[in-house]
């Protein structure tokens, strides 16, 4: 599910709820078609650990 287009080097996520969180980053060109090298879409995933409070 695709949350929001970046123009600036940094976005702030928010609270998110605890537990293991995936965050998926894809690079988009202009018509907002996901860019390629080769073929492969440019895109990273982290998965982070939200503690509970």
């Amino acid at each position: 599910m695709k949350i929001t287009r970046l123009f600036g080097p940094w976005y702030h996520l928010g609270q998110l709820e605890p537990g293991a969180r995936e965050i998926r980053v894809e690079l988009s060109a202009n018509d907002h078609s996901a860019m390629t090298h080769e073929g492969d879409i440019i895109d990273d995933t982290v998965t982070v650990t939200v503690p509970a409070s």
